[in-house]
């Protein structure tokens, strides 16, 4: 048998180091770190397929037709929006008075509770 030994005083991290084959860059891309990445609403860095979503949705968005859309829904409930449109319909109580408005009775008055669950 043939054994090899090596004192581990002998090796050391610089040995290791001086050994290794220098690598190039994969890229010339430089990285934009958190600053550089589209963000959700709460800051959070979008990446990959959430970025790509958030993007086509973006080109998507037309200011001039959320304006239309808010005006006409301002003007058949009789209530000013606070907020985003978003923000407005979300809770859906904007939404059901939009209803009522064009058809009495068709939605019964929503809760404006904000708990998730009565």
């Amino acid at each position: 048998q043939l054994a090899l030994s090596v004192e581990p005083s002998t090796m050391t991290d610089h040995h290791f180091m001086s050994t290794r084959v220098p690598t190039k860059p994969v890229s010339n891309a430089v990285h934009a770190g958190y600053d550089g990445a589209a963000k959700r609403d709460d800051g959070i860095p979008l990446y990959g397929m959430d970025k790509e979503l958030a993007d086509k949705a973006a080109a998507k968005f037309d200011p001039k037709m959320e304006r239309e859309a808010r005006e006409w829904i301002e003007a058949v409930t009789g209530e000013a929006l606070e907020g985003t449109l978003q923000e407005a319909l979300k809770s859906g109580v904007v939404l059901c008075a939009l209803v009522n408005a064009l058809k009495p009775g068709v939605c019964k008055k929503p809760s404006t509770m904000k708990m998730a669950f009565q």
